[in-house]
């Protein structure tokens, strides 16, 4: 790994903390950023980001377009799409002066476009952590002619069952090697560990200035001075309908103090705010800031205990490991009787995840009007 003239490429808030995490820790000179369009109010990151001024050059792509042509696309003219990955994004030439690059997926199209064009040029391609799905197959096809397929997939270049497993990834770094490892015996050999912890990074007074200036919202967020417990509902973008929010809704109001604040942190993939309260007392936290940030904000509060509900996050693991031995934690995983295959053998491989961090959780199963 060369330590000056860094490319990163980052399509959601939290994938931001572990592109500053992989700098600190490597002590990387001289970097650049690309924030993709993926989440909800991405130009505006992109803005606050650029007038922090902490970066040589900062980009902004929309390939929204691209991502739709591909969705319409049969697997066969998938393959062919991808291997003609020059033609996928028209300015890769414009960033032949960067010396390497890091990715958070080599399944995006522009950030696999990318990386074919650095490997091109003979540079290297690191890929960073960015989630639950870098800890897991992520071959989610219950058809078994599919997930041969999918299993096989990168053979054709084009992406496979787990996150780095083109070659055209050098290396990979997690928080957590040892459980990847384990899990992804085909590309063990990649992963190696980020040096410096999350926590220390999210204690760092500097960074904690420069997070104050992108999310400066941030500082709007209060949390209940006379509550020594804090109840978090971490959104998920698979969850949007009517009969969805309704079930929800009548599991927090029969379950939770009727005085109590319920945090809402929706996904930064959801595009709008949900249609009907879901307790007595809502209070949104903002989409783009990542909820690890509130993490010593809970500690200074002095709160006792945190319940998180979701329908399996990654910030539940990055909480786990930020808080434990601090603050007694209540992990409620929801599972809805109307989600596709697909969502459903993701959740399944998500607690066995959470399994191998040996985070205690209990399942609601939650009951869903089927239209």
């Amino acid at each position: 790994m060369k330590k000056n003239n860094s490319l990163f490429i980052c399509t959601k808030p939290y994938q931001y903390l572990i592109i500053n995490l992989i700098i600190k820790s490597f002590e990387l000179k001289n970097n650049s950023l690309v924030i993709l369009n993926h989440f909800s109010g991405a130009k505006n990151f992109y803005e606050k980001i650029k007038k922090a001024e902490s970066w040589k050059d900062i980009y902004f792509i929309n390939d929204t377009n691209i991502i739709n042509k591909q969705k319409k696309l049969s697997y066969i003219k998938k393959v062919i799409y991808y291997n003609k990955w020059n033609k996928i994004y028209n300015e890769l030439e414009s960033f032949k002066k960067y010396d390497q690059l890091f990715i958070a997926h080599d399944t995006v199209l522009v950030e696999y476009a990318f990386m074919r064009y650095f490997k091109k040029m003979d540079k290297n391609v690191f890929l960073y952590e960015e989630g639950v799905d870098n800890y897991k197959n992520i071959n989610f096809k219950s058809n078994y002619l599919l997930k041969y397929i999918k299993k096989f997939s990168n053979l054709l270049n084009i992406p496979g069952d787990a996150l780095g497993k083109s070659k055209f990834v050098d290396e990979i770094f997690l928080q957590n090697p040892e459980i990847a490892k384990n899990n992804l015996k085909s590309i063990n050999k990649k992963i190696k560990k980020i040096p410096l912890s999350l926590d220390k990074l999210l204690n760092d007074e500097s960074f904690i200035e420069h997070l104050n200036i992108i999310f400066d919202k941030m500082k709007d967020i209060t949390l209940d001075s006379d509550s020594e417990t804090i109840n978090i509902f971490l959104g998920d973008p698979n969850i949007f309908k009517i009969s969805q929010l309704k079930s929800l809704r009548n599991y927090f109001y029969n379950n939770i103090n009727n005085e109590s604040t319920l945090y809402i942190k929706q996904h930064p993939a959801e595009k709008k705010r949900y249609v009907m309260n879901l307790s007595n007392n809502d209070l949104y936290i903002p989409q783009n800031i990542p909820i690890e940030i509130f993490s010593s904000k809970m500690i200074k509060n002095n709160i006792k205990t945190l319940n998180v509900f979701s329908f399996g996050s990654t910030a539940l693991i990055n909480l786990y490991q930020l808080l434990k031995g601090n603050i007694k934690m209540n992990f409620y995983i929801f599972k809805t009787n109307d989600l596709k295959e697909e969502f459903n053998n993701a959740f399944k491989k998500n607690l066995e995840l959470y399994d191998d961090f040996k985070i205690k959780y209990k399942i609601i199963y939650l009951r869903s009007k089927v239209n």
